[in-house]
């Protein structure tokens, strides 16, 4: 509820996402149904009374065509990531010096993992 921010989303895991802009309220679920395809299903809903004027009609629905141009964009690399999971995980990922903090996290976390595996509690 930031002036600077967009939206507020909530995530919940593992299969659906709350989204919150502009007196709208997204609601996004992803359901795997293969290794390497699943079911998204999306429903939006405006949470504002009806317009009495022109703009505010108009406004509401810039917001939702904008909110669908950033869905269609957003969502437009999912056909080739289902389509790539079927080769299994990713092994390897190369990092460049732009993302030495995503790297940073990445090691934090396989260092949880190897301690788990070793009976360790995590540090």
């Amino acid at each position: 509820q930031r002036d600077d921010w967009a939206a507020d989303t909530y995530g919940v895991l593992p299969h659906t996402t709350y989204q919150v802009l502009l007196g709208t309220l997204a609601v996004q679920r992803v359901w795997p149904i293969a290794a390497d395809r699943c079911y998204v299903a999306l429903d939006m809903w405006t949470l504002t009374p009806p317009a009495e004027r022109f703009s505010e009609a108009f406004n509401a629905s810039s917001v939702n065509a904008r909110t669908m141009d950033v869905l269609s964009e957003d969502l437009s690399t999912l056909e080739r990531v289902q389509s790539n999971l079927v080769h299994g995980p990713v092994r390897r990922f190369h990092y460049n010096t732009d993302e030495a903090l995503v790297k940073g996290l990445q090691d934090r976390i396989q260092s949880w993992i190897d301690r788990g595996k070793a009976g360790q509690p995590p540090v």
